[in-house]
């Protein structure tokens, strides 16, 4: 048994024996890894890029025992969405956790969206609070290794999300939302806010 270990300062991602935590795999794979999470038949290790580039959001698919890269997903830049008072363009950001669902065939990664496209030296258009930056909930199609961009879920006034977790028959999306001592309750199929629960 394998514990996986994201180095963000080096690129790496380390896998430990459980028993003695020696070094069993260690791969440089990019720059600040950090969310890691691994489906249920123990086939694929999904890791996302912390910190994006202006032009794309990663997250890395990898082989648990070796690390080898299997699939590299691209999160992209929105650049058609309205910006409104509850949506807008930009860029995925700060990937801080991903989760999959119980059927191995999705994920969603969540983190916040910055509006790069936005600006008096972009397009000409002011940024205000409501266009900034907003919290993001990405659908990822595992089986071809793509978002499902028209999927994207903008969350309105909300701090950066730093969790997320499927319900054990992936009907339910539960997602921390840790500067407002909140925990979403989502419907993941529509991106229907069901419920809160303010925690302490």
């Amino acid at each position: 048994d394998l514990v996986y270990v994201a180095e963000m300062g080096s690129g790496a991602i380390t896998a430990l024996n459980v028993i003695d935590f020696s070094v069993v795999a260690r791969e440089i794979i990019g720059t600040t890894p950090r969310a890691l999470a691994i489906n249920s038949d123990g086939s694929q290790l999904y890791v996302s890029r912390f910190i994006s580039t202006a032009d794309q959001a990663v997250v890395w698919a990898l082989d648990p025992t070796t690390l080898n890269l299997f699939n590299t997903i691209e999160l992209s830049v929105d650049t058609t969405s309205l910006d409104t008072s509850t949506g807008g363009r930009g860029v995925p950001n700060y990937l801080s956790a991903i989760a999959i669902h119980p059927s191995n065939n999705e994920a969603v990664v969540v983190g916040k969206k910055d509006n790069i496209v936005r600006g008096m030296n972009r397009d000409g258009l002011p940024l205000n609070f409501e266009n900034s930056v907003r919290s993001v909930i990405a659908k990822l199609d595992l089986t071809t290794a793509s978002e499902q961009l028209d999927s994207r879920i903008d969350i309105d006034n909300h701090a950066q999300p730093s969790a997320a977790v499927f319900d054990q028959f992936g009907n339910y999306l539960f997602v921390a939302m840790q500067g407002n001592n909140r925990v979403l309750v989502m419907n993941p199929n529509t991106g229907q806010e069901l419920a809160r629960v303010e925690v302490e």
